[in-house]
């Protein structure tokens, strides 16, 4: 007996192993009756995130559908259905809102019922709800009638009516991770208070995602991402994950930025941080920027205390001629520099420099440094050679190619580059010896940059 309970011990482990892997736990079903019994709890912990037509299985509605009262089938019209073999419902720690919507979506029934229906059955027969997306909900099918003190992550738009936020402010204090999708320009008061009441939150994202265009936006006093924001840096001692993603300038960002010391990963969408002042983020790992200047790079480079392991920036400022040839060769040259001084560990980066010889000493200096890089995204902006030189531009792609193949880490499997030129085919000969080393290699000109 204890042999078996140790053999189901590694077996769940196993099999857990393989959560976000829909087929091979499908796979897992068909060994015997106890792999079934383990893989059966795995996949039902969060049935919605597999990637299926959900609109178009059958099996995942029929299973829900199964639960339901059998007078609730009758005013439904909908046909008796056989117990399922497990209690299934009973493993699942999720909703997703839309994914429900998507079952019902096609039939002759009342689907606004029947949506009403599934999501009070799942409130009932999740015995600990961990996670909940609330994309798409509509306040005349869903209510919560159950206290969600377990909730650990939570998927919301700024379009749901206030109330609910409120409601799951008075239960759900232990949110972990919690992303709103911000699809109105308005201030919604019950987000502000769900992130007051938190205790433990560790990840946050704002991402706005709205059609609307508020022209005198910029010049207006608001308070539209600033009450979120001074709410938000409250919890600045607990926040290890911050992704922004504003599509306007007026708020307090960059004023309160430097107070989340204890970030791991900070994603922007703009870094408009004057130079004066540098925040400081020792355990940073990862870094995105889609805005920001050099300098302004590499202030951040150096102040993030050597653990980074992933740095993508998006440059600007140069394209645009803000640059005189010496700044930016002089800027450029530094954030190589930097780059291999400060982040040595680093797995994915993105870099920008023009083809000269110190930036190609500087480039090879890099990769006999960074021995853990894995992908690599070059920039190369040749502002000092003319538009019309080919040539010239051919033959320094040529020689950054032979510094790759000469010097680039083991580990290295994903390299693109962005120039004004696609090389001849003469330079590419190069990368021959790469032959059979399975790396991706993609050449592109500037204009469809993109990480």
């Amino acid at each position: 007996m204890v042999s078996i309970g140790y053999n189901n011990d590694v077996l769940f482990l196993i099999l857990k192993e393989l959560q976000n892997d829909s087929f091979a736990l499908f796979t897992c079903l068909m060994v015997n009756k106890l792999w079934c019994d383990i893989a059966i709890p795995i996949l039902w912990r969060n049935p919605w995130q597999y990637s299926i037509n959900y609109s178009n299985k059958k099996y995942l509605f029929n299973i829900i559908y199964s639960y339901l009262p059998k007078d609730i089938k009758n005013s439904l019209l909908l046909p008796p259905s056989q117990p399922p073999l497990f209690n299934y419902l009973s493993f699942c720690k999720s909703i997703n809102i839309k994914v429900i919507n998507d079952i019902v979506s096609n039939g002759p029934y009342d689907q606004l019922l029947l949506q009403q229906e599934f999501c009070r059955l799942l409130i009932r027969q999740c015995s600990r709800l961990e996670y909940l997306n609330m994309l798409s909900i509509d306040h005349q099918i869903f209510y919560i009638s159950t206290p969600l003190e377990s909730l650990s992550e939570l998927i919301c738009d700024s379009s749901t009516c206030s109330s609910y936020f409120y409601e799951l402010a008075q239960t759900c204090q232990n949110i972990q991770r919690f992303i709103v999708i911000n699809a109105i320009v308005s201030v919604n008061d019950g987000i502000i208070k769900l992130i007051e009441v938190q205790k433990n939150l560790k990840y946050f994202e704002w991402k706005d995602n709205f059609e609307e265009v508020v022209d005198n936006f910029m010049d207006m006093d608001d308070p539209y991402y600033n009450e979120m924001l001074l709410t938000l840096v409250k919890k600045s001692d607990m926040i290890d994950h911050l992704i922004l993603l504003f599509h306007y300038d007026g708020h307090k960002l960059f004023e309160i930025l430097s107070k989340f010391s204890k970030l791991k990963t900070l994603t922007l969408n703009k870094y408009c941080l004057k130079d004066t002042i540098i925040p400081m983020y020792y355990d940073l790992e990862t870094l995105k920027v889609d805005h920001i200047t050099i300098n302004a790079a590499v202030n951040l480079i150096t102040n993030s205390g050597g653990k980074l392991k992933e740095v993508l920036f998006k440059y600007n400022g140069y394209y645009n001629n803000e640059y005189s040839v010496e700044t930016y060769a002089k800027e450029t040259l530094n954030l190589i520099h930097k780059t291999y001084k400060c982040c040595s560990l680093v797995e994915i980066l993105s870099l920008i420099f023009p083809l000269t010889t110190d930036h190609f000493i500087e480039f090879e200096n890099l990769l006999k440094n960074c021995h853990n890089l894995k992908k690599l995204t070059l920039i190369i902006d040749d502002i000092n050679i003319d538009g019309n030189d080919y040539e010239r531009s051919s033959e320094n792609v040529k020689k950054l190619l032979q510094i790759l193949v000469k010097s680039a880490p083991i580990g290295l499997k994903e390299i693109k580059i962005f120039n004004d030129f696609i090389p001849y085919l003469e330079s590419l000969k190069i990368l021959e010896k790469w032959r059979d080393q399975n790396i991706i290699i993609c050449l592109g000109v500037l204009k469809d940059f993109h990480f």
